[in-house]
Formats: C-alpha cells, sequence, structure tokens
C-alpha cells in the first residue's frame, strides 16, 4: 500500500473524494458514507482546535467502538493531536490511574462512566454530534507523516499498560506489511466488510480497523454481545466479512459449530491473533468454521511480523509463521547474540514500522517488552527454524522452572486444548503446600461433553512429569484484558484468593496447670 498521505486521516478525504456514497462506517445508530465521514472529521478538527487543543497535545479517548469516537479519534489526528486509546471497560480507579501518568491535554469519555481529569474534559453522550453545529470546513496541520503521532496502549496482560509511540509514516509502514501477508484475502482491491468485535483500546484492533479505512472499505461495529449465539448470529449473517478475532472468540465459534456445514461459508477471511490457537484447534477451524482462515502474530511495538496464510496451516500449524517481507526478525540469547536454528531465544524485530519508544511517564523501559540499541523485544521466547519458520514458546515473564527444567504455560494448555470438549485452558502455578518448587495447577473451561477423569490421563500421555499439573479445575470464564487475552495476573490472583486455606482459629483457652 504505497501512500502520499502524511496524515492518516487523509485517507478519509481521499476516499470522500473518489467513492463519496461507499459505506464507512456502521454502528448501531446507522450508517454514514466516506463522504460525510470527512466532513464530520473537518468540522469536529475546527470544534477540537476552538477547544484550545493544538499540535501535540495528548488526548485521551475511553470510548466503546462507535462512529463518534472514530469521528474524535480522526480529528485529533488531523490536527497533529496525538489521540491515545483509554479502555472505557477499565474501572473508573484503573482509568484515573493511566490517565495521571500519560497526563493528557483533553479527554473524552462515555456517558455514566466519566473518569479521569485533565484541562478540558469532554462527555461523548448521544448528542455529542450537536456540538459539532457550525463547525464546517477543516483545521488539518500541515505537518508531515514523521511527525504526527498516535500512542497505543500495551495489553497489560502481564503488568502496567505502557503506552507506544508511532508516527504516521510508520503505520502506513505496517499496513504495506498487513497487504503483504493478507492481501489475497483483504486488500484495497478486495477490502470486504471489516466486522469490528473489540475495542479499537485492543492494538491488533486498532491496526486492522485503521488498515480498512485506508483501504476504503465499509467497517461494521458489532454490538457488545453477552451470550455466544447471539454473536455468532450477528457474524454468520454477514457477506464477504473479514473478522478480527481473538483465540476466545475463535473457540467460542468453534463451540457453535455443526458437524457438516462450515459455520462461515461467505467469510471473506478469518483472522485470529494474540496467543496461538493449538495445531489442533487450527485445523478445526479451517474444517468446521473456514477455509479463509488465517493467523498472525505481532504487537503494539511493531505491527504484524508473522502470519500463516490457510495453504501453511497443513505444514506448520504449530507454527505463527514466516515473518513478513519488511521487518527483519532474530532469535537472541540474553546477551543479544542470535542463537542457531531451531534454539530458544527472545524474539527481536526492527524495520521501518518499528515504533518509537515508549511514551514519556507511561513507563520504563525495562522488563520483557523493550527498545533496545534499534531492536523492538515484544516479550516473547521463540524459536526459528532454517527455513524463517516461528514457534512462540510464551512471554519471558510467564517462565515457570520445574525440576530444573525451563518450560511455559502454553506448552501445556495446548496438550489440554487438543482435546475437543475443553473450551479453554490455562496453567499457573501456586505454592506448593511443603515449600520448594510451585505446583502447576490446570484451569479447565468445559466444552460440550466435557470429561474431567480424563485429564490428568490426557497430560500423563503427553507430558514429561515435570509439566503433568497436580491438579485441575473448572472456570465458567477466564478475566480477560480489554484486547480478548487472558488476564493471567487476575486469573492467579482469584485462584489463590479462592482456594486458600481458611485462617487457623485461635486456641480456645482451658484449664491451666500452674507449678508451684
Amino acid at each position: 500500500m504505497e501512500s502520499p498521505w502524511e496524515n492518516l486521516s487523509d485517507a478519509i478525504f481521499h476516499h470522500a473524494a473518489i467513492r463519496p456514497d461507499a459505506p464507512a462506517v456502521t454502528d448501531n445508530q446507522g450508517t454514514i458514507t466516506y463522504r460525510q465521514f470527512a466532513e464530520l472529521v473537518g468540522a469536529a478538527a475546527v470544534y477540537l482546535r476552538d477547544l484550545g487543543i493544538g499540535a501535540d497535545d495528548r488526548v485521551g479517548l475511553a470510548l466503546f467502538n462507535h462512529t463518534d469516537h472514530f469521528i474524535i479519534m480522526f480529528a485529533a489526528m488531523r490536527i497533529g493531536a496525538v489521540p491515545i486509546e483509554v479502555p472505557a471497560e477499565l474501572p473508573p480507579q484503573a482509568q484515573e490511574e493511566i490517565f495521571s501518568r500519560i497526563k493528557p491535554k483533553a479527554i473524552f469519555v462515555e456517558a455514566g462512566l466519566a473518569s479521569g481529569r485533565a484541562p478540558i474534559k469532554i462527555v461523548v453522550d448521544a448528542h455529542w454530534r450537536r456540538d459539532l453545529d457550525g463547525k464546517s470546513g477543516d483545521a488539518r496541520d500541515g505537518r508531515t507523516a514523521d511527525l504526527n503521532r498516535l500512542v497505543l496502549l500495551t495489553s497489560g496482560s502481564t503488568g502496567p499498560a505502557k503506552g507506544i509511540v508511532i508516527t504516521h509514516r510508520q503505520f502506513m509502514a505496517r499496513a504495506r506489511i498487513f497487504d503483504a501477508l493478507l492481501g489475497s484475502h483483504w486488500s484495497a482491491d478486495r477490502p470486504g466488510k471489516f466486522l469490528l468485535a473489540v475495542t479499537i483500546t485492543a492494538s491488533a484492533f486498532h491496526h486492522f480497523f485503521l488498515c480498512q479505512i485506508l483501504h476504503g472499505g465499509p467497517v461494521h461495529v458489532l454490538s457488545r454481545f453477552v451470550e455466544d449465539n447471539d454473536f455468532v448470529r450477528a457474524v454468520t449473517a454477514q457477506q464477504d466479512a473479514v473478522l478480527l478475532t481473538t483465540p476466545a472468540i475463535c473457540r467460542a465459534l468453534l463451540s457453535r459449530c455443526g458437524t457438516r456445514d462450515k459455520l462461515l461459508p461467505n467469510a471473506q477471511a478469518l483472522i485470529c491473533g494474540g496467543l496461538p490457537l493449538s495445531a489442533a484447534e487450527k485445523k478445526r477451524v479451517l474444517a468446521h468454521i473456514t477455509p479463509n482462515f488465517f493467523e498472525v502474530y505481532g504487537a503494539a511495538g511493531s505491527g504484524l511480523i508473522t502470519g500463516v496464510r490457510p495453504a501453511d496451516f497443513e505444514a506448520h500449524a504449530d507454527s505463527v509463521g514466516r515473518c513478513a517481507p519488511a521487518p527483519i526478525v532474530e532469535i537472541v540469547n540474553a546477551d543479544g547474540v542470535p542463537v542457531p536454528a531451531g534454539g530458544l531465544g527472545h524474539l527481536r524485530c526492527r524495520g521501518e514500522a518499528i515504533a518509537d519508544g515508549f511514551l514519556a511517564g507511561s513507563g520504563s523501559n525495562t522488563g520483557p517488552e523493550m527498545f533496545r540499541d534499534g531492536w523492538y523485544y515484544p516479550g516473547d521466547i521463540a524459536t526459528m527454524d532454517a527455513d524463517g519458520w516461528i514457534t512462540l514458546k510464551g512471554r519471558k515473564s510467564d517462565l515457570i522452572l520445574r525440576r530444573g527444567v525451563e518450560f511455559y504455560p502454553f506448552e501445556i494448555e495446548e496438550v489440554l486444548l487438543a482435546l475437543p470438549w475443553v473450551r479453554d485452558a490455562a496453567v499457573i502455578g501456586r505454592p506448593a503446600k511443603q515449600g520448594g518448587e510451585e505446583e502447576l495447577v490446570a484451569i479447565v473451561v468445559p466444552g460440550e461433553g466435557f470429561k474431567p477423569d480424563s485429564l490428568a490421563a490426557h497430560c500423563a500421555a503427553h507430558l514429561p512429569p515435570e509439566k503433568r499439573p497436580v491438579s485441575f479445575h473448572r472456570a465458567v470464564e477466564f478475566p480477560r484484558t480489554p484486547s480478548g487475552k487472558t488476564d493471567r495476573q487476575t486469573l492467579r490472583a482469584d485462584f489463590l484468593a479462592k482456594t486458600a486455606a481458611p485462617p487457623a482459629r485461635p486456641p480456645v483457652p482451658g484449664p491451666q496447670m500452674v507449678r508451684r
């Protein structure tokens, strides 16, 4: 995707000029065309300028997915401000903590969820668009794509969320990588209808949403569903759908599959990001949901790094793919020295799509995820074979040491997820009753036909002794970050709290013998 644009918002005005009546965004309030989208973004840019917001000002957006959210985001880009997506789903205290670190000039929040402090604070309710009445024209800043920036927060699944600074030029480089990996099923020539199922505060969904706008294709915002059946009905009703999912969403879809017909026969592309599905799950998706299935791996600091195309799964179901044409990817040891092919190490990447670094004040450049010497380290441990196929082993922060052997929870979770009646699985450590190394505990979300008595035998048949859980526990669902990832910190804390032994009762005073 070669682009002369210096501002990501320019894409809206470009498509408004050549295809003004093409649908841009559909939400539960209706559909706007690209012409209407451009007019609203231009008016909102004037509105933001009149509020006193300007170039380089940080603008916090704690909003759900809806058209007004997107208008404000692109308007902030338009005037050279820096939009920062903050999950609206977070409790007020957690939002306050993020706002206190990113120090925005202005914040836009949902009605009824109005937390956070800033010099300018706007509540976006059902009537917010009336504030644009009388605003017309445009307030585009003339700076180049190297100076225009946006900030994405990391998922927070393994620690406090950090802000990652991305220039518009870096994002457009990322869009070209998307085209290289997914262009056979999703591109400007074939945009389909992008179904937005998760809030764009999640970096993967933010990337796909922006790429669809760059394509000039329609975005259909899916409502927030409580029941999986409602979600499945909404997805299957769409033709030529391009659907980005998380492993949790894929598992929900798999749980609704029949034995004959594919669940999404008309899907243009089903794409799964986040931690990889197990090899068995990927094959079930291809067999029962759609043959147009992709798996992608990336991060907020890099955009897409690798991808697996439909034809690759038969031979490489255990892999997250080969690296895209643009980024340079290496697997290195703790000293930054590349390891031999097949060796285990830290994944790192560099290239024109890599972010500038962390937003000042949002977190330090330490820990598993970091920028160092021109390289970005997402914090993942992986292997890469001689042909460039990458297999993720887990997060550096999730490393388990047991009986002298190092391994990662996903190695055990993948074995459990191979069982069709296990819908989701997570492995955590708990303090051993007699001290020493932590015990491994598996927590599973049962699927149809669940066979709890078979779990231990299945693990014994497929795992060495040091990797076998000592106990298995059921959960209705797992706590999730706003991006849909399993929140391992909360899961472990909740489990330990529920299974902790009750405090010992103080002894009841009794008769005492007094020695003389």
